[in-house]
């Protein structure tokens, strides 16, 4: 009993460093818009983003049965190493501490198998039309690869897709779960959406995944929309 209470400090202690090491899912976010050479441009930018980061996890994924044995192996070391030194209740601790130090190595190695991509597709109906945004973008993702799939077909500008988004994470998440957010928009869009995101979202770091737009005109455009961003953000409010 002496060893008792440190030994569950140490575990519980270990329960949380492992748990520190899952990484958050991801959610890529996609803009829609009424012009079809931008949705696009979009679509094309957010699918090269998706593969070239679905080739690293799928290069984990094929190490995996390696990684796990390497786990059990360190792990059991870890047991008879702490059942060696003071006896049978230290090997639950010893065990612990193995299997912590193999979740470290396979971290740092970088295969972080329990990382999941959600493709959020943010785009209502404008002008009239007869599809959402959301459902354009669906049926121009052609790729074959383990992917959730949301669509938000209300939004009809930036503001509503990122509150929306908010909305959507809340529903989907705990508060200690919160997601990686990746942006997926135009080049020309990045100042104004940026500033309208952290007007929705002041407690999240996005990363932005950029198209290259053959828009000349929109960057012109742009200087005019910007002049709405607070009015805009805070017709969201009752959005999330």
């Amino acid at each position: 009993m002496l060893f008792s209470f440190p030994i569950i400090s140490v575990y519980l202690c270990l329960l949380y460093i492992c748990h520190s090491y899952v990484e958050a899912d991801t959610i890529i976010i996609v803009l829609g818009s009424h012009d079809t050479n931008i949705l696009n441009e979009r679509v094309k930018s957010t699918m090269d983003y998706i593969n070239t980061n679905m080739s690293v996890i799928n290069e984990c994924k094929r190490d995996g049965f390696t990684n796990q044995m390497t786990r059990y192996a360190v792990g059991l070391v870890g047991a008879a190493v702490g059942g060696y030194i003071c006896g049978p209740n230290c090997a639950l601790m010893g065990s612990s501490i193995g299997l912590a130090a193999a979740a470290v190595v396979a971290h740092e190695f970088g295969c972080h198998r329990d990382k999941y991509f959600t493709l959020y597709l943010s785009g209502g109906i404008k002008n009239d039309g007869y599809d959402s945004e959301a459902l354009q973008m669906n049926n121009m993702f052609a790729y074959d690869c383990n992917v959730k799939i949301v669509q938000d077909k209300m939004a009809k500008n930036t503001a509503e897709n990122f509150a929306y988004l908010k909305r959507w994470i809340h529903q989907n998440y705990y508060i200690d779960e919160f997601p990686n957010i990746v942006i997926s928009t135009s080049d020309f869009h990045k100042n104004r959406a940026e500033l309208i995101f952290n007007g929705i979202f002041p407690e999240a770091n996005p990363i932005w995944n950029l198209s290259v737009s053959k828009c000349s005109s929109c960057w012109n455009d742009e200087r005019i929309h910007i002049k709405n961003i607070d009015n805009d953000i805070a017709k969201t409010k009752h959005m999330y």
